[in-house]
Order: structure tokens, then sequence, then C-alpha cells
């Protein structure tokens, strides 16, 4: 587990995570009716959108996309110069 997950991130790994294990124990018939439940769902929903919701559903969804990519990009960089600082750590150690 990581420490410095935020609540709200590790609520929502947890119940990824028991819905995974739900599902797991479901059998191929129950997977295959929640699957046509889901997706006649999903069809309902895009058929009764407007063109309007349909654009603001699609600019929401790149803003979250351009959200996550820089936060693992933040990651990443913060990774690199952690790494770097250890191995500069490491060289100085020299008696």
């Amino acid at each position: 587990m990581n420490i410095d997950e935020e609540p709200r991130a590790k609520r929502r790994r947890m119940t990824k995570e028991r819905k995974a294990r739900w599902l797991a124990r479901q059998s191929q018939e129950s997977l295959d009716r929640i699957r046509a439940v889901d997706a006649a769902a999903y069809r309902r929903r895009i058929e009764a959108e407007t063109p309007a919701q349909s654009q603001a559903h699609r600019e929401r969804y790149a803003k979250a996309h351009h959200l996550v990519r820089d936060r693992q990009s933040q990651r990443i960089r913060d990774e690199a110069i952690h790494f770097i600082e250890a191995q500069v750590e490491t060289h100085h150690c020299d008696p």
C-alpha cells in the first residue's frame, strides 16, 4: 500500500479491487449478461445525448486525460530526480 495515497484514491483502488474479486467469482454466463446489460445502457446513453452534451463529454474526457498525463509526467520527473540524488549521495560516501 502506498503511504502517500490520498483517501479518495485509496477508496477508488479498494473499490476496483473488490469489484475485480467479485467478478472473478462470477460464472461466464453471468459475466456475459452483465456485459450485455452494460453495453445496452451505454448505447442508450449515447443515443440520448444531444450534440452539445457529446461535445461537453469529449471536452471533459480530454481535460481529465491531460491531467492524468501531466501527473504521470510529474511523477516520472520526481522519481528521476530522487534517483539522481540517491546516486550523488552514494558517490559522495567515500572516506
